[in-house]
Formats: C-alpha cells, sequence, structure tokens
C-alpha cells in the first residue's frame, strides 16, 4: 500500500516538472517571436501602423508637429529661443542627439521578416494589400534617412538588422556618400510607389503613391540644389577636398579612386537637372506674378539655403 501511495506522488511530481518545463518555453508574450509571426495581413498591417507614430510627426503633447521644421527660421522661432544666438549657450550634447539608428534599425528588422514570410508564403491574405503595407515601410525608411541626410550629409547605407557583434558593426558603418544616400532613397520610394495602390484608403489617412511621388521630388530637388549649388567644393563628392578617406582605405581609394569619381558625377546628373527643371517653373511662376510685386523679394532669400560646416546640412 505504501509502494502505491510512494509511485503515485512520483508520477505527479514528473507530471508538474513537465508542465512547469513546457510553461518556461513559451515565447514572451510581451514581445514580438523570433520567428513565425507575420502569418496574416492584419499583423503586416500592425507593423506598418506602428510606423506612422515612430517616425511621421505628429501635434501630440504641445508639440508643434508638422509645423516644427520651420523653427529656427525666417518664419518661426521657438518658444525657447535658438541657443546659438545666446553667449555661453550652444554646447556640446552629452547624449547622441540625432545621430539616433533606432528607427531604421526597427524597419529593416521588421521589412526584411515580412520578406522572408512573403517568400515562403507564410502570410494568408490579399496580396495586394499586403504589397500595400511593405510599400508603406519602403516609404518610412525613405522618410529616416531623408532626414538624417539633411543633417548628416554622408551616411551608411543599412538595410539589415545586425547582430551586436562589433567587427561587423563596424563594416557596416562606412558612410557613403550623399549623392548615394539620395539615390538609395529613392530607389526605396520607387519600390514603394510601385507596390502600393491608387485609392486604397478611402479615408486618406494612409501612404498613397501619390504622397511617395511628391515626397521623391523633394528628394530630387533637395539633393540636387545641394550638387549644384556647392559643386566644386569639399561638401560634394568629386569636389575638391571632398573626405573619400572617410569610408576608403589608402589601398581601396589607389585602386578604384578614378572609377569612383567618375561614378559619383554620373549619378549626380540626373539629380541636378531634377533640380533645374524646378528652378525653371519657379522662375515661369514668377515673371507672372504682378509688376508691383516683382523685385521685393530679396535675391539672396531666394538662394538655396547655404551651410558653412560640413556635416551639417539641416535648414
Amino acid at each position: 500500500m505504501k509502494f502505491k501511495h510512494i509511485a503515485l506522488m512520483s508520477l505527479a511530481l514528473a507530471a508538474s516538472f513537465s508542465s512547469c518545463s513546457d510553461y518556461l518555453e513559451q515565447e514572451p508574450p510581451s514581445s514580438l517571436p523570433s520567428d513565425g509571426f507575420f502569418t496574416s495581413e492584419a499583423k503586416v498591417k500592425a507593423a506598418a501602423d506602428q510606423f506612422y507614430g515612430d517616425v511621421l510627426p505628429g501635434h501630440a503633447n504641445w508639440s508643434y508637429g508638422l509645423y516644427a521644421g520651420d523653427v529656427n527660421t525666417d518664419n518661426q522661432i521657438n518658444w525657447k529661443g535658438d541657443g546659438k544666438f545666446a553667449t555661453g549657450l550652444w554646447k556640446t550634447a552629452n547624449d547622441n542627439g540625432n545621430w539616433s539608428w533606432n528607427n531604421i534599425r526597427n524597419i529593416n528588422y521588421q521589412l526584411n521578416s515580412i520578406l522572408e514570410a512573403q517568400k515562403a508564403g507564410k502570410i494568408s491574405g490579399s496580396e495586394a494589400i499586403i504589397n500595400q503595407y511593405i510599400g508603406e515601410i519602403y516609404f518610412m525608411r525613405a522618410y529616416c534617412y531623408f532626414d538624417m541626410l539633411q543633417k548628416w550629409g554622408d551616411l551608411p547605407i543599412v538595410t539589415e538588422a545586425f547582430p551586436d557583434n562589433e567587427e561587423i558593426l563596424v563594416a557596416a558603418n562606412k558612410r557613403q556618400p550623399c549623392n548615394e544616400v539620395a539615390r538609395f532613397i529613392m530607389e526605396d520610394l520607387d519600390k514603394a510607389i510601385s507596390l502600393m495602390q491608387d485609392g486604397f484608403d478611402k479615408n486618406h489617412t494612409r501612404i498613397s503613391p501619390d504622397a511617395a511621388r511628391l515626397f521623391k521630388s523633394r528628394v530630387a530637388l533637395y539633393e540636387g540644389s545641394w550638387l549644384t549649388y556647392f559643386a566644386g567644393t569639399a561638401f560634394v563628392p568629386n569636389g575638391e577636398g571632398w573626405p573619400v578617406r572617410l569610408w576608403l582605405s589608402p589601398e581601396e581609394r589607389r585602386a578604384s579612386g578614378t572609377r569612383l569619381w567618375r561614378r559619383s558625377r554620373r549619378q549626380s546628373r540626373p539629380l541636378a537637372r531634377s533640380a533645374s527643371r524646378s528652378r525653371g517653373r519657379r522662375r515661369e511662376r514668377w515673371r507672372h506674378v504682378g509688376s508691383s510685386r516683382r523685385g521685393t523679394v530679396p535675391k539672396e532669400s531666394r538662394q538655396p539655403w547655404r551651410s558653412s560646416r560640413p556635416g551639417n546640412r539641416s535648414h
């Protein structure tokens, strides 16, 4: 009898250990699983929706929202004032400031996971709707990169989420010329345009192909103006004093220097032509302005913004 009780207790104890082990091996419910999450179009939509709040400007928390881009320009001043114009207030920050890759890293991780699941046929739902959300995520990456292009110019071009390995991260951290970064942004926007649908959202609350086309023209005008008005300087690839040493070793520079210069010049031409066409359209509109207003805008105020500091391209 005693043996029977001992056997039953042993079985019950073994069962409890087994159930405990199964419970501990579950995926954490508060974070995305490492594999197999994207199985439906609703989950792809959830990933795209997250970046609307993380990447795009908004009007929450008493902020300027969409109008923040005019802060500290001729149009608008911040309610705290700009520290650059007060003695002793323009100081070096203690952190990385706007050199943050969090959003780009998150986009790369989600985008690559979605593309892998789509290629393997693991995502259920309408292919057209899934492509719409993927196109929106491509747009978000282009938006992040354009923001950093305006602030820093030359940047590393990163398209995947790297592991926490110093050797891999250092190798991926080579800065690329600003015109190649602009070309990369426009390629992402081309992908977004090809994947998204006209009239997808009847409420007009989601990114559309037309929004991507408009943003692409802004990128082309921005970089084309930069390449045109800073041609021949150290701020533009192929200019005198251009710091090619930042991303090429001496051996690589000697081996491929001429080819790099020619490629940079060739890639910059379409952007410069786009900027030239845009300026022509602006001049045409200006000629139609009434004579009473013509000439009232100083010439220097109509020129593209200028920067005297390499690495700071914001206006």
